[in-house]
């Protein structure tokens, strides 16, 4: 499994893509990054369904195992001399065991509960995102199993296990709704725009002039100083309810001012000019509650997870019990050692309560994260999917 603190580093994949503009690079069973299927597992020439290692009589394939590690990305705040596949194995070995431990206490994650997740996943993603969700899937190279198989349903384990016999009223999630409706649940007026960035005025406004005769805005993409996207076309939605915020004032209010198609004077912003065009815009809009009801009972579920310190305890033994007693094989052999730290963790780091996350901004593991030798089941921050 992956420990809700790397969850909180890691970041949602929704996060990661909309708030940062990255996904992690999409996957083939080959295995670059991991050194190819020779080199990872010691000489051994494994097939795409060969187990890479058992964990209880379930198997770990090894299009599982390269599929993550493809994504593998190091956490710069937890720096490790732990190899690649080392660290990728270890984190699918612990997704495998809590799942056990969830399905052994009558709580697995159901497809019901996987469909709803994927829903939240969507629904937060085309708050932000431009071409939505399932394009920029498709555009990672990942698929929705990927991510139900590698993020959803480990998490839902841990979530299933730290509340075990908790329920969350209708009237609770109203309250909830009613509270945060203007903060998270309202879509602001937004723009989605192409940018070209320049390094001076003089060279923004020639463009510009270019542009006002007739030539092709997307005809000078290519002489950007920002890169990336190479196309210029931003995958994220401008907020242009954001005026207040200086850094981005001078462009929300060129892009407010601009009809769709417009391509609005240079705007001087992060040390650059830029000219954009305006691609579409869209008009405020509030979600209504039918739609979120679901991540907000999961976000309410996970702040009764946070509050119950003494339950969390109570999991984390359990795990570390099911852990020490699991019958686990592993095929590469220089990743054998793994067996003898995950069936003997250390002990906790901290008493009971003194690692709770605080209610936080949409969090969740990401695929290839890194997990520590001895994962910690602690509460997950709250998630918002608007």
């Amino acid at each position: 499994m992956i420990t809700m603190q790397n969850k909180r580093r890691g970041a949602a994949l929704v996060a990661s893509a909309a708030a940062m503009g990255v996904f992690l690079a999409g996957c083939n069973t080959g295995g670059s990054g991991g050194g190819g299927a020779t080199g990872a597992t010691g000489g051994t020439v494994l097939t795409g369904t060969d187990a890479v290692a058992t964990v209880n009589g379930d198997a770990i394939t090894q299009a599982e195992f390269y599929s993550q590690l493809q994504r593998y990305t190091p956490n710069p705040q937890q720096m490790s001399s732990a190899p690649a596949g080392k660290t990728v194995l270890q984190q699918l070995i612990m997704n495998t065991l809590t799942e056990q431990l969830a399905k052994q206490e009558g709580v697995p994650p159901t497809d019901a509960q996987v469909n709803e997740q994927m829903a939240n996943f969507k629904s937060s993603a085309d708050k932000v995102l431009v071409r939505g969700f399932d394009d920029t899937l498709a555009t990672a190279g990942l698929t929705e199993e990927d991510l139900k198989t590698f993020q959803i349903k480990p998490q839902l384990a841990q979530i299933n296990l730290l509340t075990k016999g908790v329920t969350i009223a209708d009237a609770d999630i109203q309250a909830f709704y009613d509270l945060h409706k203007k903060d998270q649940f309202t879509k602001p007026n937004r723009a989605h725009i192409k940018r070209i960035a320049l390094a001076t005025a003089a060279d923004a406004n020639s463009v510009y002039d270019d542009i006002q005769k007739g030539k092709p805005f997307e005809d000078y993409v290519s002489k950007s100083v920002i890169k990336q996207p190479v196309d210029g076309d931003l995958t994220q939605w401008v907020n242009l309810d954001d005026a207040t915020n200086p850094m981005v004032k001078p462009l929300v209010t060129a892009i407010t001012a601009a009809k769709i198609g417009d391509v609005p004077k240079p705007i001087p912003l992060q040390g650059a000019w830029w000219l954009v065009k305006v691609v579409d815009k869209k008009p405020l809009e509030i979600v209504p509650v039918d739609q979120v009801k679901s991540s907000i009972k999961y976000m309410l579920l996970s702040q009764k997870a946070q509050q119950n310190a003494a339950g969390q305890q109570e999991m984390e033994q359990k795990l570390r019990d099911f852990q020490s007693k699991a019958t686990i094989s592993i095929v590469p052999k220089q990743y054998n050692d793994l067996i003898a730290e995950i069936k003997s963790p250390p002990p906790p780091m901290a008493p009971p309560g003194m690692n709770l996350a605080p209610p936080s901004a949409p969090t969740g593991p990401r695929p290839g994260a890194p997990a520590p030798s001895a994962p910690r089941l602690s509460a997950p921050a709250p998630q918002a999917a608007h």
